[in-house]
């Protein structure tokens, strides 16, 4: 069954670029609004990569069985939950900051590294707290962007009532979003691919 779930982290990514390259498209022809959902779904797919990354290494660590490995299990966990998908998402961009800052820092022991940089993990832990506030509004921009709402006591298309600041913050997102989850498909490459992982769970690596 981990084959599938291995699978399904490809397909994943696969399917977060083809949104971000469709929303591009969108955003050539001036197609704001529907630029901007698309921009968020490649956001909340990169998110499904990390409930399903989670999941995977919950099994290599032997925190999970192989008959616990399903689908079932997998959409109890928010797999279809779209605001779990974007926090795992930002817990997920959080947690490569954190081990880039790690790897940077070539101290090899944890307590040490967060004492000798306590100031730029608080700085990015905040920057996660801060992020984390904004799952609802992230939501309802996601289908501002492809509905006439009313706000401001007016009907709005789609194109004006997404704000370029807006625009650029969920854009921002996903491209940081699509390279952090780069890293982790490369550095599993790198140490043979996912289904070695189990090994060096086992070895403490």
């Amino acid at each position: 069954m981990n084959e599938k779930f291995i699978k399904a982290l490809y397909l994943t990514y696969e399917n977060a670029k083809g949104l971000f390259e469709e929303a591009e498209i969108l955003e050539e022809k001036h197609k704001i609004g529907r630029a901007y959902t698309l921009y968020h779904l490649c956001f909340e797919e990169c998110g499904r990569f990390h409930l399903i990354n989670k999941f995977l290494g919950e099994y290599f660590s032997g925190e999970i069985k192989a008959k616990e490995l399903n689908y079932g299990n997998l959409k109890k966990r928010g797999f279809e939950n779209h605001n779990l998908k974007i926090s795992e998402n930002f817990k997920g961009i959080y947690f490569i900051t954190y081990l880039s800052l790690y790897a940077k820092s070539k101290i090899d022991l944890i307590d040490d590294f967060e004492n000798e940089y306590k100031i730029e993990i608080e700085k990015i832990t905040n920057q996660l707290s801060v992020l984390l506030e904004q799952e609802s509004e992230l939501n309802r921009l996601k289908n501002v962007g492809l509905y006439v709402t009313f706000s401001n006591n007016n009907f709005n298309l789609p194109d004006d009532a997404i704000m370029t600041s807006a625009f650029l913050r969920i854009k921002n997102l996903a491209i940081m979003s699509l390279n952090v989850v780069k890293k982790i498909i490369d550095y599993a490459e790198n140490k043979g691919g996912f289904d070695k992982l189990k090994e060096l769970h086992k070895e403490g690596k």
